[in-house]
Protein backbone atom coordinates (compact mmCIF):
# COMPACT_ATOMS: atom_id res chain seq x y z
CA UNK A 1 0.00 0.00 0.00
CA UNK A 2 3.12 2.35 0.58
CA UNK A 3 4.20 1.62 -2.66
CA UNK A 4 0.87 2.14 -4.29
CA UNK A 5 0.14 5.61 -2.04
CA UNK A 6 3.84 6.38 -3.81
CA UNK A 7 3.16 6.34 -7.17
CA UNK A 8 -0.71 7.79 -6.72
CA UNK A 9 1.54 11.17 -5.21
CA UNK A 10 3.45 11.23 -8.49
CA UNK A 11 0.16 10.73 -10.85
CA UNK A 12 -1.43 13.20 -8.93
CA UNK A 13 -1.17 17.15 -9.03
CA UNK A 14 0.98 17.91 -6.56
CA UNK A 15 0.93 21.26 -4.22
CA UNK A 16 3.94 23.47 -3.58
CA UNK A 17 5.16 24.07 -0.06
CA UNK A 18 7.72 24.68 1.94
CA UNK A 19 8.24 22.72 4.69
CA UNK A 20 7.23 23.38 7.71
CA UNK A 21 5.30 26.66 7.28
CA UNK A 22 2.39 27.96 5.46
CA UNK A 23 1.74 28.41 1.94
CA UNK A 24 -0.70 29.51 -0.97
CA UNK A 25 -1.15 28.25 -3.92
CA UNK A 26 -3.30 29.46 -6.99
CA UNK A 27 -5.67 26.51 -7.99
CA UNK A 28 -7.11 28.18 -10.50
CA UNK A 29 -7.83 31.67 -11.54
CA UNK A 30 -10.78 31.56 -8.70
CA UNK A 31 -9.87 29.75 -5.52
CA UNK A 32 -6.57 29.82 -3.61
CA UNK A 33 -5.37 27.00 -1.25
CA UNK A 34 -3.52 27.52 1.95
CA UNK A 35 -1.55 24.87 3.17
CA UNK A 36 0.59 24.02 6.33
CA UNK A 37 3.52 21.63 5.99
CA UNK A 38 2.33 20.74 2.54
CA UNK A 39 -1.34 19.18 4.63
CA UNK A 40 -4.48 21.35 2.55
CA UNK A 41 -5.61 23.76 5.61
CA UNK A 42 -8.67 25.89 3.72
CA UNK A 43 -9.64 26.99 0.30
CA UNK A 44 -10.73 30.74 -0.22
CA UNK A 45 -12.78 30.89 -3.15
CA UNK A 46 -12.72 34.57 -4.66
CA UNK A 47 -13.87 34.01 -7.99
CA UNK A 48 -17.78 33.02 -9.34
CA UNK A 49 -18.73 29.60 -8.11
CA UNK A 50 -20.79 27.37 -9.94
CA UNK A 51 -21.06 23.76 -10.45
CA UNK A 52 -21.95 22.15 -13.73
CA UNK A 53 -25.88 21.33 -13.52
CA UNK A 54 -26.38 24.01 -11.07
CA UNK A 55 -28.95 26.89 -11.70
CA UNK A 56 -26.58 29.54 -12.79
CA UNK A 57 -28.47 31.87 -9.69
CA UNK A 58 -26.82 30.03 -7.60
CA UNK A 59 -23.41 31.85 -8.69
CA UNK A 60 -21.60 33.71 -6.11
CA UNK A 61 -18.01 34.16 -4.69
CA UNK A 62 -16.46 34.92 -1.50
CA UNK A 63 -16.43 32.16 1.29
CA UNK A 64 -13.69 29.40 2.38
CA UNK A 65 -14.52 25.69 1.14
CA UNK A 66 -12.89 22.94 2.03
CA UNK A 67 -11.81 23.89 5.21
CA UNK A 68 -9.87 20.76 6.98
CA UNK A 69 -9.55 19.78 10.54
CA UNK A 70 -6.27 19.14 11.35
CA UNK A 71 -7.19 15.27 10.91
CA UNK A 72 -7.62 15.94 7.67
CA UNK A 73 -11.27 15.91 7.26
CA UNK A 74 -12.98 18.53 5.18
CA UNK A 75 -15.99 19.72 7.69
CA UNK A 76 -17.33 22.08 4.97
CA UNK A 77 -19.28 21.63 2.21
CA UNK A 78 -21.13 23.26 -0.61
CA UNK A 79 -24.03 23.62 -3.06
CA UNK A 80 -25.59 20.81 -0.63
CA UNK A 81 -28.60 19.80 -2.16
CA UNK A 82 -31.11 20.32 0.23
CA UNK A 83 -29.73 24.11 0.79
CA UNK A 84 -27.89 24.93 -2.70
CA UNK A 85 -27.25 28.26 -1.64
CA UNK A 86 -25.37 26.91 1.59
CA UNK A 87 -21.85 27.30 1.19
CA UNK A 88 -18.64 26.67 3.54
CA UNK A 89 -17.96 29.40 5.95
CA UNK A 90 -19.00 32.44 5.00
CA UNK A 91 -20.75 36.09 6.11
CA UNK A 92 -23.71 36.89 4.01
CA UNK A 93 -26.88 38.60 5.11
CA UNK A 94 -30.21 37.42 4.15
CA UNK A 95 -31.74 40.81 4.78
CA UNK A 96 -30.22 43.94 2.91
CA UNK A 97 -31.81 47.18 2.65
CA UNK A 98 -30.29 49.65 0.25
CA UNK A 99 -32.16 52.74 -0.47
CA UNK A 100 -35.46 51.55 0.80
CA UNK A 101 -35.84 47.90 -1.35
CA UNK A 102 -34.79 45.20 0.30
CA UNK A 103 -32.67 42.22 -1.16
CA UNK A 104 -30.96 39.00 -0.12
CA UNK A 105 -27.07 38.20 -0.44
CA UNK A 106 -27.56 34.88 1.32
CA UNK A 107 -30.12 33.35 -1.07
CA UNK A 108 -28.62 35.54 -3.75
CA UNK A 109 -31.48 37.67 -5.04
CA UNK A 110 -30.86 41.05 -6.35
CA UNK A 111 -27.69 41.87 -4.73
CA UNK A 112 -24.12 40.33 -5.59
CA UNK A 113 -21.09 39.79 -3.49
CA UNK A 114 -17.67 40.83 -5.72
CA UNK A 115 -13.97 40.16 -4.87
CA UNK A 116 -12.00 43.18 -6.11
CA UNK A 117 -8.12 42.93 -4.67
CA UNK A 118 -6.34 41.14 -2.18
CA UNK A 119 -4.77 43.32 0.73
CA UNK A 120 -2.09 41.11 1.82
CA UNK A 121 -1.09 37.26 1.52
CA UNK A 122 1.42 36.25 4.01
CA UNK A 123 2.68 33.47 4.59
CA UNK A 124 5.06 32.22 7.65
CA UNK A 125 6.18 29.32 10.12
CA UNK A 126 3.88 30.14 12.70
CA UNK A 127 0.64 31.69 11.09
CA UNK A 128 -0.56 32.56 7.48
CA UNK A 129 -2.38 35.80 6.73
CA UNK A 130 -5.25 35.97 3.84
CA UNK A 131 -6.92 39.34 3.53
CA UNK A 132 -8.86 41.14 0.39
CA UNK A 133 -11.53 43.50 -0.51
CA UNK A 134 -15.12 43.32 -1.86
CA UNK A 135 -18.42 44.82 -2.37
CA UNK A 136 -21.79 43.97 -2.63
CA UNK A 137 -23.12 45.05 -6.35
CA UNK A 138 -26.90 46.10 -6.94
CA UNK A 139 -26.38 45.39 -10.65
CA UNK A 140 -22.95 47.70 -11.25
CA UNK A 141 -23.23 49.67 -8.77
CA UNK A 142 -21.21 49.19 -5.18
CA UNK A 143 -23.77 49.61 -2.60
CA UNK A 144 -21.21 48.29 0.26
CA UNK A 145 -17.38 47.91 0.95
CA UNK A 146 -16.39 44.59 2.57
CA UNK A 147 -12.93 43.75 4.13
CA UNK A 148 -12.39 40.07 5.04
CA UNK A 149 -9.26 38.94 6.88
CA UNK A 150 -8.40 35.42 7.99
CA UNK A 151 -5.53 34.29 9.84
CA UNK A 152 -4.52 30.82 9.89
CA UNK A 153 -2.60 29.28 13.04
CA UNK A 154 -0.86 25.96 13.23
CA UNK A 155 -1.83 23.36 14.58
CA UNK A 156 -0.94 23.37 18.96
CA UNK A 157 -2.27 20.49 20.96
CA UNK A 158 -4.15 19.09 17.69
CA UNK A 159 -6.20 22.40 17.21
CA UNK A 160 -5.90 24.79 15.03
CA UNK A 161 -7.38 28.12 14.98
CA UNK A 162 -8.41 30.35 12.20
CA UNK A 163 -9.27 34.28 13.19
CA UNK A 164 -12.00 35.93 10.58
CA UNK A 165 -12.25 39.51 10.78
CA UNK A 166 -15.13 41.12 8.53
CA UNK A 167 -15.45 44.85 7.95
CA UNK A 168 -18.37 46.80 6.49
CA UNK A 169 -19.35 50.43 5.08
CA UNK A 170 -21.58 52.09 3.32
CA UNK A 171 -20.63 53.19 -0.12
CA UNK A 172 -21.74 54.84 -3.14
CA UNK A 173 -23.88 57.07 -1.23
CA UNK A 174 -26.60 54.03 -0.11
CA UNK A 175 -28.11 54.08 2.60
CA UNK A 176 -27.85 50.37 3.48
CA UNK A 177 -29.25 48.56 6.56
CA UNK A 178 -28.73 44.37 7.23
CA UNK A 179 -30.44 42.34 9.46
CA UNK A 180 -31.93 38.48 9.94
CA UNK A 181 -34.74 36.47 8.60
CA UNK A 182 -37.77 37.41 9.80
CA UNK A 183 -39.27 33.98 8.81
CA UNK A 184 -41.30 32.72 11.50
CA UNK A 185 -38.97 35.41 14.21
CA UNK A 186 -35.78 33.19 13.51
CA UNK A 187 -33.31 35.95 12.86
CA UNK A 188 -31.03 33.54 10.84
CA UNK A 189 -28.10 34.91 8.79
CA UNK A 190 -25.54 37.41 8.74
CA UNK A 191 -22.50 37.72 11.29
CA UNK A 192 -20.76 34.13 10.46
CA UNK A 193 -22.25 30.88 8.78
CA UNK A 194 -20.85 27.30 8.38
CA UNK A 195 -22.62 24.15 6.36
CA UNK A 196 -21.18 20.87 7.04
CA UNK A 197 -20.46 18.21 4.95
CA UNK A 198 -22.17 14.87 5.45
CA UNK A 199 -21.57 13.00 8.77
CA UNK A 200 -23.25 10.49 11.61
CA UNK A 201 -22.99 10.86 15.13
CA UNK A 202 -23.84 14.69 15.01
CA UNK A 203 -23.98 16.94 18.34
CA UNK A 204 -23.77 20.34 19.07
CA UNK A 205 -23.09 21.95 22.42
CA UNK A 206 -22.46 25.80 22.85
CA UNK A 207 -21.66 27.78 25.91
CA UNK A 208 -25.41 28.04 26.65
CA UNK A 209 -25.52 24.04 27.23
CA UNK A 210 -24.39 20.84 26.51
CA UNK A 211 -26.18 18.79 23.57
CA UNK A 212 -28.27 21.38 22.42
CA UNK A 213 -31.38 20.57 20.10
CA UNK A 214 -31.75 22.86 17.37
CA UNK A 215 -32.69 26.63 18.10
CA UNK A 216 -33.09 29.85 17.45
CA UNK A 217 -31.43 33.61 18.81
CA UNK A 218 -30.53 32.05 22.06
CA UNK A 219 -27.49 33.59 23.38
CA UNK A 220 -23.96 32.11 24.13
CA UNK A 221 -20.74 32.59 23.52
CA UNK A 222 -19.78 29.98 21.32
CA UNK A 223 -21.38 27.08 19.75
CA UNK A 224 -19.90 23.81 18.27
CA UNK A 225 -20.44 21.13 16.17
CA UNK A 226 -19.19 17.35 16.61
CA UNK A 227 -19.41 15.04 14.28
CA UNK A 228 -17.89 11.64 12.47
CA UNK A 229 -16.55 12.48 8.84
CA UNK A 230 -16.61 9.30 6.69
CA UNK A 231 -14.85 7.63 9.74
CA UNK A 232 -12.86 10.39 11.29
CA UNK A 233 -14.21 12.41 14.06
CA UNK A 234 -13.81 16.74 13.92
CA UNK A 235 -14.58 19.29 16.09
CA UNK A 236 -15.34 22.92 14.65
CA UNK A 237 -15.99 25.51 17.20
CA UNK A 238 -17.09 29.40 16.42
CA UNK A 239 -16.29 31.68 19.14
CA UNK A 240 -17.48 35.39 19.15
CA UNK A 241 -15.36 38.23 20.05
CA UNK A 242 -16.30 39.91 23.31
CA UNK A 243 -16.39 43.36 21.02
CA UNK A 244 -18.65 42.47 18.71
CA UNK A 245 -21.52 44.78 18.86
CA UNK A 246 -24.55 42.87 20.23
CA UNK A 247 -22.33 39.93 22.32
CA UNK A 248 -23.09 37.24 23.01
CA UNK A 249 -25.69 37.19 19.88
CA UNK A 250 -28.30 34.25 19.33
CA UNK A 251 -27.29 31.39 17.22
CA UNK A 252 -28.92 29.39 14.59
CA UNK A 253 -28.35 26.18 15.11
CA UNK A 254 -28.96 22.88 13.40
CA UNK A 255 -27.79 19.06 13.40
CA UNK A 256 -28.64 18.45 9.60
CA UNK A 257 -25.26 20.32 9.55
CA UNK A 258 -25.43 24.44 10.32
CA UNK A 259 -24.12 26.85 12.68
CA UNK A 260 -24.57 30.40 12.21
CA UNK A 261 -24.06 33.45 14.60
CA UNK A 262 -27.63 35.50 14.24
CA UNK A 263 -26.72 39.34 14.06
CA UNK A 264 -28.90 41.68 14.23
CA UNK A 265 -31.32 38.81 14.25
CA UNK A 266 -34.97 40.19 13.24
CA UNK A 267 -33.50 43.81 13.93
CA UNK A 268 -32.09 46.29 11.10
CA UNK A 269 -28.27 47.38 11.70
CA UNK A 270 -27.95 50.58 9.72
CA UNK A 271 -24.39 50.37 7.63
CA UNK A 272 -22.68 54.25 8.56
CA UNK A 273 -20.20 54.88 5.53
CA UNK A 274 -17.59 56.56 7.72
CA UNK A 275 -18.11 53.99 10.62
CA UNK A 276 -17.45 50.31 9.57
CA UNK A 277 -18.75 47.32 11.43
CA UNK A 278 -16.54 45.13 12.39
CA UNK A 279 -17.29 41.61 13.21
CA UNK A 280 -14.51 39.00 14.76
CA UNK A 281 -14.58 35.22 15.20
CA UNK A 282 -12.54 32.30 16.05
CA UNK A 283 -13.22 29.30 14.47
CA UNK A 284 -11.09 26.57 16.08
CA UNK A 285 -11.01 22.82 14.31
CA UNK A 286 -9.65 19.74 16.06
CA UNK A 287 -10.07 16.12 14.97
CA UNK A 288 -8.80 12.38 16.09
CA UNK A 289 -7.67 10.23 13.40
CA UNK A 290 -8.94 6.22 13.11
CA UNK A 291 -6.85 4.12 14.79
CA UNK A 292 -5.04 1.35 12.91
CA UNK A 293 -7.17 -1.22 13.76
CA UNK A 294 -10.10 1.33 12.50
CA UNK A 295 -7.99 1.45 9.27
CA UNK A 296 -8.23 -2.69 8.56
CA UNK A 297 -12.12 -2.02 8.43
CA UNK A 298 -11.70 0.74 6.10
CA UNK A 299 -11.39 1.28 2.29
CA UNK A 300 -11.48 4.62 -0.09
CA UNK A 301 -13.49 4.19 -3.29
CA UNK A 302 -12.01 7.17 -5.71
CA UNK A 303 -14.57 7.79 -8.38
CA UNK A 304 -12.52 11.19 -10.56
CA UNK A 305 -13.48 10.78 -14.34
CA UNK A 306 -12.36 12.85 -16.91
CA UNK A 307 -9.60 15.02 -17.58
CA UNK A 308 -8.23 17.14 -15.08
CA UNK A 309 -8.21 17.30 -11.29
CA UNK A 310 -12.06 17.90 -11.01
CA UNK A 311 -13.16 15.45 -13.22
CA UNK A 312 -14.87 17.01 -15.77
CA UNK A 313 -15.42 14.45 -18.58
CA UNK A 314 -18.64 12.51 -18.88
CA UNK A 315 -19.18 10.13 -16.32
CA UNK A 316 -21.51 7.21 -16.89
CA UNK A 317 -24.51 5.76 -14.32
CA UNK A 318 -22.51 3.11 -13.58
CA UNK A 319 -20.00 4.85 -11.50
CA UNK A 320 -22.80 5.32 -8.59
CA UNK A 321 -23.68 1.91 -9.40
CA UNK A 322 -20.49 0.34 -8.42
CA UNK A 323 -20.22 2.65 -5.15
CA UNK A 324 -23.78 1.52 -4.22
CA UNK A 325 -22.45 -2.62 -4.73
CA UNK A 326 -19.26 -1.80 -2.92
CA UNK A 327 -20.92 0.12 0.14
CA UNK A 328 -22.76 -2.65 0.10
CA UNK A 329 -20.10 -5.36 0.00
CA UNK A 330 -19.04 -3.73 2.88
CA UNK A 331 -22.22 -3.22 5.27
CA UNK A 332 -22.53 -6.91 4.95
CA UNK A 333 -18.61 -8.18 4.90
CA UNK A 334 -17.77 -6.11 7.86
CA UNK A 335 -15.68 -3.11 6.77
CA UNK A 336 -16.52 0.70 5.71
CA UNK A 337 -16.34 2.43 1.84
CA UNK A 338 -15.43 5.89 1.75
CA UNK A 339 -16.42 7.82 -1.70
CA UNK A 340 -14.32 10.66 -2.59
CA UNK A 341 -13.28 12.31 -6.10
CA UNK A 342 -10.66 14.62 -4.73
CA UNK A 343 -6.71 14.20 -5.75
CA UNK A 344 -6.52 15.60 -2.67
CA UNK A 345 -7.07 12.63 -0.63
CA UNK A 346 -3.58 10.87 -2.03
CA UNK A 347 -1.60 11.61 0.58
CA UNK A 348 0.36 9.46 2.86
CA UNK A 349 -1.59 10.68 6.08
CA UNK A 350 -5.01 10.41 4.56
CA UNK A 351 -4.54 7.22 2.46
CA UNK A 352 -2.82 5.00 5.57
CA UNK A 353 -6.22 5.35 6.93
CA UNK A 354 -7.17 2.41 4.60
CA UNK A 355 -6.64 -0.86 3.90
CA UNK A 356 -7.94 -1.16 0.18
CA UNK A 357 -8.43 1.54 -2.70
CA UNK A 358 -10.38 1.25 -5.51
CA UNK A 359 -10.93 2.85 -8.47
CA UNK A 360 -14.80 3.25 -10.07
CA UNK A 361 -13.57 4.44 -13.54
CA UNK A 362 -15.31 4.64 -16.41
CA UNK A 363 -14.22 2.75 -19.53
CA UNK A 364 -11.47 4.66 -20.88
CA UNK A 365 -11.18 4.05 -25.57
CA UNK A 366 -7.29 5.18 -24.72
CA UNK A 367 -6.72 3.18 -22.05
CA UNK A 368 -8.47 0.22 -23.68
CA UNK A 369 -6.22 0.73 -26.74
CA UNK A 370 -3.00 0.46 -24.39
CA UNK A 371 -3.85 -2.80 -23.30
CA UNK A 372 -4.45 -4.59 -26.07
CA UNK A 373 -0.82 -3.73 -27.27
CA UNK A 374 0.27 -4.75 -24.00
CA UNK A 375 -1.67 -8.39 -23.95
CA UNK A 376 -1.06 -8.43 -27.91
CA UNK A 377 -4.49 -9.70 -28.85
CA UNK A 378 -6.07 -10.92 -26.01
CA UNK A 379 -7.98 -8.18 -23.65
CA UNK A 380 -8.39 -9.85 -19.72
CA UNK A 381 -11.63 -8.91 -18.22
CA UNK A 382 -10.09 -9.62 -14.95
CA UNK A 383 -6.32 -9.88 -13.36
CA UNK A 384 -4.90 -10.11 -10.39
CA UNK A 385 -1.29 -9.59 -8.96
CA UNK A 386 1.11 -8.61 -6.08
CA UNK A 387 4.24 -6.60 -5.93
CA UNK A 388 6.45 -4.79 -3.10
CA UNK A 389 4.03 -6.41 -0.53
CA UNK A 390 0.98 -5.01 -2.03
CA UNK A 391 -2.21 -6.58 -4.17
CA UNK A 392 -4.16 -5.56 -6.98
CA UNK A 393 -7.24 -6.85 -8.54
CA UNK A 394 -9.18 -5.58 -11.60
CA UNK A 395 -12.40 -6.14 -13.00
CA UNK A 396 -13.51 -4.72 -16.80
CA UNK A 397 -16.96 -5.78 -16.39
CA UNK A 398 -20.01 -3.80 -15.38
CA UNK A 399 -20.44 -1.45 -18.09
CA UNK A 400 -24.02 -1.30 -17.70
CA UNK A 401 -25.69 -0.23 -13.82
CA UNK A 402 -27.62 -3.28 -14.12
CA UNK A 403 -24.63 -5.36 -14.20
CA UNK A 404 -24.19 -4.85 -10.38
CA UNK A 405 -27.11 -6.24 -9.23
CA UNK A 406 -25.98 -10.13 -11.02
CA UNK A 407 -24.73 -11.68 -8.24
CA UNK A 408 -21.83 -13.31 -10.57
CA UNK A 409 -20.35 -10.16 -10.89
CA UNK A 410 -21.00 -8.71 -7.45
CA UNK A 411 -19.34 -11.86 -6.01
CA UNK A 412 -16.24 -11.45 -8.31
CA UNK A 413 -16.02 -7.84 -6.85
CA UNK A 414 -16.61 -9.19 -3.23
CA UNK A 415 -13.70 -11.69 -3.44
CA UNK A 416 -11.36 -9.27 -5.13
CA UNK A 417 -11.74 -6.67 -2.39
CA UNK A 418 -11.39 -9.62 0.31
CA UNK A 419 -8.39 -10.77 -1.08
CA UNK A 420 -7.05 -7.06 -2.03
CA UNK A 421 -7.34 -6.17 2.06
CA UNK A 422 -5.70 -9.41 3.37
CA UNK A 423 -1.74 -8.36 4.29
CA UNK A 424 -0.58 -12.34 3.72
Amino acid sequence: MKTLAALLMALAVAPTWALGQFQFRDLDSKSVELTDNGLPVLVLNHGNMLPEGVAPDRARCCYLHPVYAPNSVVVTDDFPKDHPHHRGISWMWPVVVVDGKTYDLWTIKGILDRFEKWDHKKAGKEKAELAYQGGWYVGERKVVQENVEIVAHSVVDGRRDLDVTVTLHAAGGAAVSIGGTHEHDKGYGGALEIRFAPRTGTRINSAAGMDVPDSDRVPAAWAELTGNFGGNTATTRVTEDPSNPGAPNGWCLRHYGYLGVEYPAVELRRLDSRIPLTMKFRVSLSGSTSTAAAAEKRVLVYTHNGPGPKGKGYVRDNIQASVDAIRKLGAENGFSADVTDDPLFFRDEVLKQYQALAFAKRNDPDGAKHTDESFDASIPLSWYHQFDGGREFYIALGHNKEDYFNPLLYNQILGGTLWARRRK
